[in-house]
């Protein structure tokens, strides 16, 4: 049996850097901590990765879990270009935002953006 028949296919992870976008559209509310944010992509795949200040370690958080509106499948397509499925990862809600992906806000502002939101609920 032939073994170059059965290697796993490699997959290219793509990555963009969005941190500046994210500061310019929420500004000092971006956890303070936080000196990266990239949007990340393969053929099979959408995830944001988190540098943080003093720590080597990233964290991955997988979108796969984010629905369409429609709840019928990813809203993050993989067969989507990069540029605009990053598009759609900015222009998320701030409490989509909080509830989607831990550490991206400060704790004080992660918690009045779930305030703000609770009260327009109400007003509904």
């Amino acid at each position: 049996m032939r073994k170059d028949l059965f290697k796993p296919r490699i997959h290219q992870m793509e990555k963009l850097e969005i941190t500046d976008q994210f500061k310019n559209i929420y500004g000092d509310r971006i956890n303070s901590d936080l000196i990266s944010i990239k949007y990340c992509q393969t053929n099979n795949r959408a995830e944001v990765e988190l540098l943080f200040k003093n720590s080597e370690n990233l964290l991955r958080i997988d979108l796969e879990f984010i629905g369409d509106d429609n709840y019928e499948g990813m809203y993050f397509k993989p067969e989507n270009d990069i540029v605009d499925n990053a598009a759609l990862f900015i222009k998320m809600d701030a409490y989509s935002l909080i509830n989607c992906i831990d550490d991206l806000f400060n704790e004080k502002d992660a918690k009045e953006i779930d305030d703000e939101h609770q009260k327009s609920l109400i007003k509904k």
